[in-house]
């Protein structure tokens, strides 16, 4: 009798360990005592009863905890990441095919349906291009050699602070800038009717609309002259004034004391979150908005899905850091305003074109001849080099830099430590500047200007799809983040504001 017991038990404990591996086992039904032995019986483990008597009996099963991870625990199997909380990195990126995952983010709200955008988006301009002599159909073609290496964002990228923008301010109300219109009317619409429908619908294509000058003599009406110039627009791109806008970006006017905006763009913005509502725009972004204008409008309501600041290695000015904090600020709310960070190359000064530089390009000291350089590098090296940036560095360095020899203390000090950095991560100056943007928080994309090559002939190859795409092969360290801050003259500091009410300043006491 005791050896049929142990047999009984080991039995039971062989089945108990068969049962956690989860093969078939043979366990004991029942004990014929007449004949002294057990009587076995093959039987899987599907039964949900595991009581004695039964046939079958059931896997013990462990119940997952609902923390992610503890002390004595962690969870291998999380939730999957979003593409907006991925820094897309992937080493060796070819040159062509999809970009890595979280390459994209989703700028607006769901309920109105907006596209994907690339974190590198095309800032699209034809300044000083003489418009008889451009080849549309060759534009097109890039655009389309855009969007098949994965950027299929683009935006108009108009000069605010030209000439032409500035005359006539009085006359200035909602009419749209030359190049917009021709840019709408010739390389949208004929990128529309080339490009299959099935490849157009992952692609967002942006416009601009203006506010009028707070001294603009017309009368704007009950929001008609909007609604026309939208309307407009999508005659312009699609040919019927029933499409629907993938993105429009207001730009900023400021209002007649410094610190105020338009008293139009109340006005305006009603009018757009109304045809937004209606189905006519899917996503609403500013453009050099300040932050104190930003948290005007959005005590009234009124929020934009992005808003555009120039920021680059020269010049991480305030602006943008004030704008990050307003981004913060106003996801704890739960608004999810992104960051647009506009000409990350300086106008083409942080590339390799300007990285020992052959002496016969120079003046005598040492600055690239003017036929050298384009009208916004031309722009970019009075303003950012020559006044921006040397003004930083002059302010915590004892060796004064002067105005004749910032060009040479910007390639010594700027480009070589950038090119270093290249050299590094196997990739160009130009996509260690667009990478740095991208590694900020906040960022809904970078916006990389280009003209499609509409300065030159079809046999001038177009690789500005392969330069971009660089800047998804590397992945810049904390080593490289703050060699870059440090050549840029420092992060901008936010000074917080007093506020003053909080003190009782009716005690002499307390008085000086």
């Amino acid at each position: 009798m005791k050896g049929i017991l142990c047999q009984v038990c080991a039995a039971t404990f062989l089945t108990q360990i068969h049962a956690f591996v989860g093969t078939k086992v043979y366990i004991p039904t029942y004990v014929d005592t007449k004949l002294s032995r057990i009587v076995l019986q093959s039987s899987s483990v599907t039964n949900e009863n595991n009581r004695p008597g039964h046939e079958e009996i059931v896997l013990p099963t462990l119940k997952k905890s609902m923390e992610t991870s503890n002390f004595w625990y962690c969870d291998a199997e999380r939730n999957p990441l979003t593409p907006d909380q991925v820094l897309p990195c992937q080493f060796e990126l070819d040159n062509e095919g999809p970009l890595p995952f979280g390459s994209y983010r989703v700028l607006g709200r769901k309920d109105f349906d907006p596209k994907e955008i690339c974190l590198v988006t095309a800032s699209l301009g034809i300044r000083n291009v003489d418009r008889s002599a451009i080849d549309t159909g060759f534009m097109v073609s890039n655009a389309q050699k855009m969007i098949d290496s994965g950027m299929n964002s683009f935006e108009l990228g108009i000069d605010l602070n030209s000439k032409k923008a500035k005359k006539n301010k009085r006359s200035s109300g909602l009419d749209p800038d030359r190049d917009q219109t021709w840019m709408e009317q010739n390389l949208y619409r004929e990128l529309v009717k080339d490009t299959p429908s099935s490849v157009l619908s992952r692609c967002s294509i942006g416009t601009r609309l203006n506010i009028p000058h707070w001294d603009y003599d017309g009368y704007i009406g009950q929001g008609s002259i909007i609604r026309q110039q939208i309307g407009e627009s999508l005659m312009n791109i699609y040919g019927t004034a029933g499409g629907c806008l993938d993105s429009i970006r207001v730009n900023y006017r400021s209002g007649k004391k410094s610190g105020t905006m338009s008293p139009y763009t109340m006005d305006v913005l009603s009018v757009l979150h109304d045809m937004q509502r209606e189905g006519f725009v899917r996503s609403i972004n500013g453009s050099n908005f300040p932050v104190k204008v930003l948290e005007e409008l959005k005590s009234y309501g009124f929020n934009f899905d992005s808003n555009e600041i120039s920021c680059n290695v020269l010049d991480p000015n305030d602006e943008y850091a004030e704008m990050q904090n307003f981004c913060k600020d106003s996801a704890r709310d739960g608004i999810n305003t992104k960051v647009s960070v506009s000409s990350p190359l300086a106008g083409g000064l942080l590339t390799n074109k300007f990285y020992g530089m052959p002496h016969r390009n120079r003046l005598a000291n040492g600055s690239p001849y003017t036929q050298y350089m384009s009208q916004s590098e031309q722009y970019c090296h009075t303003r950012l080099v020559q006044d921006v940036w040397r003004g930083k560095r002059n302010s915590f360095e004892r060796n004064r830099i002067t105005k004749n020899d910032s060009w040479m203390a910007f390639e010594e000090k700027v480009l070589k430590c950038m090119y270093g950095i290249s050299v590094k991560h196997k990739v160009d100056i130009a996509s260690v500047a667009i990478r740095w943007s991208m590694q900020h928080e906040h960022i809904g994309s970078t916006m990389v200007g280009t003209c499609l090559n509409a300065r030159f002939d079809n046999e001038v190859p177009f690789t500005r799809p392969k330069q971009l795409r660089k800047a998804f092969s590397l992945h810049l360290d904390e080593e490289d983040m703050e060699r870059l801050w440090s050549i840029s003259g420092g992060k901008p500091e936010i000074i917080p504001e007093i506020d003053f009410d909080q003190f009782d300043l009716s005690d002499r006491t307390l008085w000086l």
